[in-house]
Protein backbone atom coordinates (compact mmCIF):
# COMPACT_ATOMS: atom_id res chain seq x y z
CA UNK A 1 0.00 0.00 0.00
CA UNK A 2 2.61 2.36 0.54
CA UNK A 3 4.90 1.94 -2.44
CA UNK A 4 1.51 2.36 -4.76
CA UNK A 5 1.14 5.36 -2.64
CA UNK A 6 5.07 6.51 -2.54
CA UNK A 7 4.23 5.96 -6.76
CA UNK A 8 1.37 7.83 -6.76
CA UNK A 9 3.14 10.98 -5.26
CA UNK A 10 5.79 10.63 -7.65
CA UNK A 11 4.03 10.75 -10.39
CA UNK A 12 1.95 13.98 -9.07
CA UNK A 13 4.90 15.93 -8.59
CA UNK A 14 6.25 14.92 -11.52
CA UNK A 15 3.55 16.08 -13.79
CA UNK A 16 3.31 19.34 -11.24
CA UNK A 17 7.32 19.92 -12.52
CA UNK A 18 6.24 19.03 -15.84
CA UNK A 19 3.77 21.83 -15.94
CA UNK A 20 5.35 24.17 -14.01
CA UNK A 21 8.22 23.80 -16.51
CA UNK A 22 6.19 24.31 -19.47
CA UNK A 23 4.64 27.50 -17.75
CA UNK A 24 8.03 28.81 -16.97
CA UNK A 25 9.32 28.05 -20.92
CA UNK A 26 6.21 30.67 -21.88
CA UNK A 27 7.44 33.87 -19.35
CA UNK A 28 9.78 35.86 -21.43
CA UNK A 29 13.00 36.79 -19.36
CA UNK A 30 14.79 40.17 -19.61
CA UNK A 31 18.05 38.80 -19.41
CA UNK A 32 19.77 37.99 -22.95
CA UNK A 33 21.06 34.81 -22.27
CA UNK A 34 19.47 32.03 -24.25
CA UNK A 35 17.85 29.22 -21.97
CA UNK A 36 18.05 30.89 -19.01
CA UNK A 37 14.64 30.14 -16.61
CA UNK A 38 13.35 30.90 -13.50
CA UNK A 39 13.53 27.64 -12.17
CA UNK A 40 9.80 27.23 -10.82
CA UNK A 41 9.79 23.69 -11.48
CA UNK A 42 12.37 23.29 -9.05
CA UNK A 43 9.74 23.93 -5.95
CA UNK A 44 8.64 20.17 -6.97
CA UNK A 45 11.73 18.78 -6.83
CA UNK A 46 12.85 20.45 -3.15
CA UNK A 47 9.61 19.24 -1.82
CA UNK A 48 10.46 15.89 -3.29
CA UNK A 49 13.20 15.79 -1.80
CA UNK A 50 12.32 17.23 1.75
CA UNK A 51 8.91 15.21 2.03
CA UNK A 52 9.79 12.11 0.35
CA UNK A 53 13.65 11.21 -0.30
CA UNK A 54 16.80 11.67 -2.09
CA UNK A 55 16.53 8.95 -4.64
CA UNK A 56 12.95 10.14 -5.17
CA UNK A 57 14.16 13.43 -5.48
CA UNK A 58 16.63 12.97 -8.85
CA UNK A 59 13.80 10.57 -10.47
CA UNK A 60 11.57 13.47 -10.46
CA UNK A 61 14.20 16.33 -11.53
CA UNK A 62 15.99 13.31 -14.25
CA UNK A 63 12.18 12.63 -15.08
CA UNK A 64 11.07 16.03 -16.17
CA UNK A 65 13.56 16.72 -17.76
CA UNK A 66 13.62 14.45 -20.48
CA UNK A 67 9.81 14.94 -20.77
CA UNK A 68 10.05 18.65 -20.68
CA UNK A 69 13.03 18.34 -23.28
CA UNK A 70 10.63 16.21 -25.81
CA UNK A 71 7.39 18.07 -25.09
CA UNK A 72 9.24 21.64 -26.12
CA UNK A 73 11.32 20.33 -28.87
CA UNK A 74 14.73 21.46 -27.29
CA UNK A 75 16.20 18.36 -27.77
CA UNK A 76 19.52 19.95 -28.75
CA UNK A 77 19.81 22.02 -25.22
CA UNK A 78 18.79 18.81 -23.16
CA UNK A 79 22.32 18.31 -22.30
CA UNK A 80 22.24 21.33 -20.70
CA UNK A 81 18.93 20.86 -18.77
CA UNK A 82 20.36 17.70 -17.67
CA UNK A 83 23.65 18.70 -16.42
CA UNK A 84 21.76 21.99 -14.69
CA UNK A 85 19.00 19.71 -13.01
CA UNK A 86 21.22 17.58 -11.69
CA UNK A 87 23.47 20.12 -10.10
CA UNK A 88 20.82 21.95 -8.69
CA UNK A 89 19.23 18.97 -6.86
CA UNK A 90 22.87 17.98 -6.23
CA UNK A 91 22.60 21.28 -4.17
CA UNK A 92 19.67 21.06 -2.71
CA UNK A 93 20.28 17.65 -0.96
CA UNK A 94 23.76 19.05 0.40
CA UNK A 95 21.52 22.12 1.60
CA UNK A 96 19.16 19.85 3.20
CA UNK A 97 21.82 17.50 4.72
CA UNK A 98 23.38 20.87 6.81
CA UNK A 99 20.02 22.72 7.32
CA UNK A 100 18.31 19.94 8.48
CA UNK A 101 18.63 20.87 11.91
CA UNK A 102 16.91 23.94 11.78
CA UNK A 103 14.18 23.48 10.24
CA UNK A 104 12.92 19.72 11.05
CA UNK A 105 10.22 20.75 12.93
CA UNK A 106 8.56 22.92 10.39
CA UNK A 107 8.92 20.13 7.43
CA UNK A 108 7.33 17.11 10.01
CA UNK A 109 3.41 17.25 9.60
CA UNK A 110 4.40 17.82 5.62
CA UNK A 111 6.44 14.16 5.53
CA UNK A 112 3.80 12.31 8.19
CA UNK A 113 0.98 13.19 5.71
CA UNK A 114 2.76 12.45 2.56
CA UNK A 115 3.78 8.53 3.34
CA UNK A 116 1.10 7.09 5.91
Amino acid sequence: MIKNRKLIYLSLLSALGIVLGLFESVIPLPVAIPGARLGLSNIVVLVTIVAIGYKEGFFVSIFKTIILALVTGAVSSFFFSLGGALLSSLAMIIAHKFLRKYYQRTWDPLKKNFLT
